[in-house]
């Protein structure tokens, strides 16, 4: 299960804002509808004695705990027979939650894990062994041993200094290997080659990227502690029979990566986006962060400034290893519609994808490699021929003309207008520009022709976390670009594309799919090279003095970069 990543939510429960929004079962119909596989249910005492499930201390509506549970019951697997993860946010007493493992044992049954598959297996199961079974997500109960009192913000941070995760690989010819879970038929890892041990960085997109507002979560499961400790705050304690049905997934507070909850199979750490950030920063807590995720569950939640729903990037998280990046999904901003083109690649649509093989096994410097890191190269073109019956946006004034025009836009890993966590040694500089526009097409929305031929060239670690947007706009006088935001939009996962004349369709700005209106495009996707970059390293070069970047390339394509329309901005380390 840790090899994968898991279509996740956020505040199921609300349909609108974090703050004032309205709660309700739709929202879980909504998302398991849509292939979400781990949901989200906060829970909190109800005045008449049972659990009730809303976004506490805020003006948001409730509903009843049985109610939330019986509905999950019935649309968990409409879209998939993948298991479904229920992540439990626990605020309520003890005998309230003693209802609550009541209600869970009674509504799913046969379906619901309740003890190992394998008691002597210290792994985690796949996906495939677990179809149409309930797993839930609950902090770990305490025992009478564990200290109450949790510990002072900012004394974590060091703690994973000190793991032997965190220490620097020795580099011997000796392969560190990755859990082998059975996989399912629809999943199944392929074999890779020897991969790098090299320091990872989180990127996050500035083009384009949705506002940082005010909260969503103060989660009973926050790993990392960041809140000042009071009595208003302190989290109730897990009550065993309800502890008890984290089989596979029991929260527990982070410690350090050097811990024995953290080294216990069946663990999660969960993270406010802002912790995550926090207990990235040093080299070796990032390092010890990336080799947790290749063996353990990791959850990562939007931060307590997003009161508006807004969605972060889940670029970042993926690339770290993190199973759980839960949305937003009352959101369909850029985040939303990355996570969607993640999960709804390929045809399985599962809500599982198996993690780049980058991301699940850590493998020693071949031999003379010191100081050098391996890319691939990606190459594709898009061509945008056309456009099928693009709707007329509601309030438009019956005098103006649709003059549209299409933005392709792409997403990958290894951005670089993320200045504060790119690596620019790293980054090839003959890459393309990452944005293109077509040209303007007055009055005509009916079935505008583009003729407009892009194409890309896109070096990174991650070649399976390539996304392609496409973005169809409107100019305001027919002649002219604007940044105002898109009446329809597209996104896709670069691998999932087939190469072709290809009818995509259209999406609004609440992920409704338009009837008729389509984009008509060739895509061609090239063979992947291999590339060697050199790249002083700290662990290999202490003078920490740039040697100055090179290349060796392998079997390199010829790729002309698109000239018209093309921002600067994508590529050069010194632009945003």
């Amino acid at each position: 299960m840790n090899e994968y990543l898991i279509s996740s939510s956020h505040n199921t429960y609300l349909l609108g804002r974090q703050v004032a929004g309205f709660s309700s079962v739709e929202g879980y119909i909504a998302a398991l509808a849509r292939g979400c596989r781990c949901v989200e249910v906060d829970c909190w005492d109800g005045a008449d004695g049972q659990p009730t499930v809303n976004h506490g201390r805020t003006l948001t509506s409730s509903i009843g705990f049985q109610e939330t549970m019986t509905t999950i019951n019935k649309y968990a697997f409409v879209k998939t027979r993948y298991p479904l993860w229920i992540s439990l946010e626990v605020h309520c007493n003890p005998q309230q939650q003693a209802i609550m493992a009541r209600i869970i044992k009674e509504t799913f049954g046969a379906r619901l894990v309740t003890e190992p598959l394998d008691p002597a297996s210290d792994k985690l199961p796949s996906p495939e062994e677990l179809k149409e079974r309930v797993l839930i997500k609950v902090k770990k109960p305490m025992s009478k041993e564990e200290p109450t009192k949790l510990p002072e913000p900012g004394r974590r941070r060091g703690n994973s200094l000190t793991s032997p995760y965190a220490k620097p690989v020795q580099l011997d010819n000796n392969v560190i290997p990755s859990q082998s879970l059975p996989q399912s038929p629809l999943l199944s890892p392929s074999n890779s080659s020897r991969r790098l041990v090299s320091k990872s960085r989180v990127n996050t997109i500035t083009e384009g990227e949705v506002q940082d507002t005010m909260s969503s979560s103060t989660s009973d499961n926050d790993s990392a502690g960041e809140r000042a400790p009071s009595k208003r705050n302190s989290p109730n304690k897990t009550v065993k029979v309800l502890g008890d049905l984290g089989v596979y997934c029991a929260g527990v507070k982070f410690g350090g990566f050097d811990t024995a909850d953290a080294k216990e199979y069946n663990h999660i750490f969960s993270f406010m986006e802002s912790s995550f950030e926090k207990h990235s920063r040093p080299k070796e807590a990032k390092q010890a962060m990336d080799r947790h995720n290749m063996r353990y569950l990791m959850r990562v939640y939007p931060d307590r400034y997003r009161y508006q729903s807004t969605n972060f990037d889940p670029l970042v998280y993926w690339r770290r290893g993190v199973q759980m990046a839960a949305m937003n999904w009352q959101t369909f901003d850029l985040g939303m519609q990355l996570n969607q083109a993640m999960f709804d690649s390929g045809t399985d649509r599962s809500g599982y994808v198996l993690k780049p093989s980058e991301l699940r096994e850590i493998q020693v410097l071949p031999e003379g490699w010191s100081g050098k890191r391996e890319r691939k190269e990606v190459t594709f073109s898009i061509d945008v021929i056309s456009a099928q019956q693009l709707m007329r946006p509601n309030g438009m004034a019956a005098s103006k003309t649709v003059d549209p025009f299409v933005e392709i836009e792409v997403f990958h890993a290894n951005d670089k207008r993320n200045k504060k966590e790119a690596e620019p040694a790293l980054s090839a500089v003959s890459d393309t520009p990452l944005k293109y526009r077509t040209g303007v097409i007055p009055e005509n929305g009916f079935n505008p022709v583009f003729d407009a031929k892009c194409n890309f060239k896109v070096t990174t670690k991650y070649p399976d976390l390539i996304f392609v947007r496409w973005s169809v706009k409107l100019s305001h006088n027919g002649e002219t670009y604007n940044d105002k935001p898109p009446v329809a939009t597209y996104t896709a996962k670069l691998s999932g594309l087939k190469s072709g004349y290809r009818t995509l369709p259209l999406f609004d700005h609440n992920g409704e799919q338009y009837l008729f209106s389509t984009l008509f495009c060739k895509i061609k996707v090239d063979p992947i090279n291999s590339v060697l970059l050199d790249c002083v390293d700290p662990q290999v070069d202490t003078s920490g003095k740039l040697r100055g970047l090179g290349r060796t390339i392998f079997n390199r394509s010829n790729n002309i970069s698109p000239k018209s329309s093309m921002e600067k901005s994508s590529y050069d380390g010194s632009q945003g």
